[in-house]
Protein backbone atom coordinates (compact mmCIF):
# COMPACT_ATOMS: atom_id res chain seq x y z
CA UNK A 1 0.00 0.00 0.00
CA UNK A 2 1.33 3.38 -0.92
CA UNK A 3 0.54 6.73 0.69
CA UNK A 4 -2.41 7.45 -1.61
CA UNK A 5 -4.06 4.16 -0.66
CA UNK A 6 -3.55 4.86 3.03
CA UNK A 7 -5.03 8.32 2.63
CA UNK A 8 -8.11 6.90 0.90
CA UNK A 9 -8.45 4.30 3.65
CA UNK A 10 -8.30 6.97 6.37
CA UNK A 11 -10.81 9.11 4.50
CA UNK A 12 -13.20 6.16 4.16
CA UNK A 13 -12.82 5.38 7.87
CA UNK A 14 -13.60 9.00 8.74
CA UNK A 15 -16.70 9.00 6.55
CA UNK A 16 -17.88 5.76 8.12
CA UNK A 17 -17.38 7.24 11.59
CA UNK A 18 -19.42 10.33 10.62
CA UNK A 19 -22.16 8.12 9.18
CA UNK A 20 -22.37 6.07 12.39
CA UNK A 21 -22.54 9.22 14.54
CA UNK A 22 -25.30 10.69 12.37
CA UNK A 23 -27.20 7.43 12.49
CA UNK A 24 -26.98 7.36 16.29
CA UNK A 25 -28.33 10.93 16.45
CA UNK A 26 -31.32 9.96 14.31
CA UNK A 27 -32.63 7.17 16.48
CA UNK A 28 -35.99 7.79 18.12
CA UNK A 29 -34.33 8.47 21.47
CA UNK A 30 -31.74 10.77 19.88
CA UNK A 31 -34.40 12.83 18.14
CA UNK A 32 -36.52 13.09 21.28
CA UNK A 33 -33.48 14.27 23.28
CA UNK A 34 -32.53 16.81 20.61
CA UNK A 35 -36.07 18.20 20.38
CA UNK A 36 -36.42 18.43 24.16
CA UNK A 37 -33.06 20.18 24.41
CA UNK A 38 -34.05 22.55 21.61
CA UNK A 39 -37.38 23.31 23.29
CA UNK A 40 -35.64 24.02 26.60
CA UNK A 41 -33.17 26.42 24.95
CA UNK A 42 -35.60 28.04 22.50
CA UNK A 43 -35.76 31.29 24.52
CA UNK A 44 -31.97 31.69 24.19
CA UNK A 45 -32.00 31.34 20.41
CA UNK A 46 -31.97 34.37 18.12
CA UNK A 47 -35.19 35.14 16.28
CA UNK A 48 -33.89 38.13 14.32
CA UNK A 49 -35.76 38.33 11.00
CA UNK A 50 -32.70 39.45 9.09
CA UNK A 51 -30.55 36.56 10.31
CA UNK A 52 -33.28 33.96 9.79
CA UNK A 53 -34.08 35.16 6.27
CA UNK A 54 -30.34 35.23 5.53
CA UNK A 55 -30.15 31.59 6.61
CA UNK A 56 -32.99 30.71 4.23
CA UNK A 57 -31.21 32.54 1.40
CA UNK A 58 -27.96 30.69 2.06
CA UNK A 59 -29.81 27.37 2.04
CA UNK A 60 -31.11 28.21 -1.45
CA UNK A 61 -27.48 28.32 -2.62
CA UNK A 62 -26.30 25.39 -0.50
CA UNK A 63 -22.74 24.20 -1.07
CA UNK A 64 -20.45 21.83 0.81
CA UNK A 65 -18.12 24.67 1.87
CA UNK A 66 -21.04 26.32 3.76
CA UNK A 67 -21.82 23.24 5.83
CA UNK A 68 -20.18 24.35 9.08
CA UNK A 69 -21.52 27.90 8.92
CA UNK A 70 -25.06 26.72 8.19
CA UNK A 71 -24.86 24.16 11.01
CA UNK A 72 -23.65 26.83 13.41
CA UNK A 73 -26.47 29.17 12.35
CA UNK A 74 -29.08 26.40 12.59
CA UNK A 75 -27.93 25.80 16.17
CA UNK A 76 -28.10 29.46 17.15
CA UNK A 77 -31.30 30.59 15.39
CA UNK A 78 -34.93 29.82 16.17
CA UNK A 79 -36.07 28.79 12.70
CA UNK A 80 -39.45 27.37 13.72
CA UNK A 81 -41.39 29.93 11.66
CA UNK A 82 -39.28 29.25 8.57
CA UNK A 83 -39.41 25.44 8.42
CA UNK A 84 -41.59 25.22 5.30
CA UNK A 85 -39.61 27.92 3.54
CA UNK A 86 -36.34 26.15 4.37
CA UNK A 87 -37.71 22.83 3.09
CA UNK A 88 -38.72 24.48 -0.18
CA UNK A 89 -35.34 26.19 -0.46
CA UNK A 90 -33.50 22.90 -0.01
CA UNK A 91 -35.63 21.22 -2.66
CA UNK A 92 -34.98 24.06 -5.12
CA UNK A 93 -31.24 24.35 -4.44
CA UNK A 94 -29.12 23.53 -7.49
CA UNK A 95 -27.09 20.80 -5.77
CA UNK A 96 -24.01 19.28 -7.30
CA UNK A 97 -23.08 15.73 -6.28
CA UNK A 98 -20.41 17.12 -3.95
CA UNK A 99 -23.04 19.25 -2.15
CA UNK A 100 -25.43 16.40 -1.32
CA UNK A 101 -23.69 15.42 1.96
CA UNK A 102 -24.00 19.02 3.19
CA UNK A 103 -27.69 19.08 2.27
CA UNK A 104 -28.25 15.78 4.07
CA UNK A 105 -26.41 17.10 7.13
CA UNK A 106 -28.48 20.29 7.26
CA UNK A 107 -31.71 18.33 6.72
CA UNK A 108 -30.73 16.00 9.55
CA UNK A 109 -29.94 18.87 11.89
CA UNK A 110 -33.27 20.56 11.17
CA UNK A 111 -35.18 17.27 11.47
CA UNK A 112 -33.70 16.68 14.91
CA UNK A 113 -34.95 20.10 16.09
CA UNK A 114 -38.27 20.63 14.33
CA UNK A 115 -40.90 17.91 14.19
CA UNK A 116 -42.62 19.57 11.24
CA UNK A 117 -39.49 19.70 9.05
CA UNK A 118 -39.66 16.20 7.55
CA UNK A 119 -43.40 16.47 6.76
CA UNK A 120 -42.68 19.77 5.00
CA UNK A 121 -39.62 18.44 3.12
CA UNK A 122 -40.99 15.17 1.75
CA UNK A 123 -43.77 16.63 -0.46
CA UNK A 124 -41.51 19.29 -1.99
CA UNK A 125 -38.83 16.70 -2.78
CA UNK A 126 -41.45 14.47 -4.41
CA UNK A 127 -42.40 17.18 -6.93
Amino acid sequence: MDDADLELLHEAAGLEHERREARALHTTDGIIKARNSHAANRKKLKTDFKKCSGFVSRVRALQENQREALTRDANSLNLGRYVEEIATSISEAPLKPADVPAAAHICGALHRRYDDFAPALIPVLAR
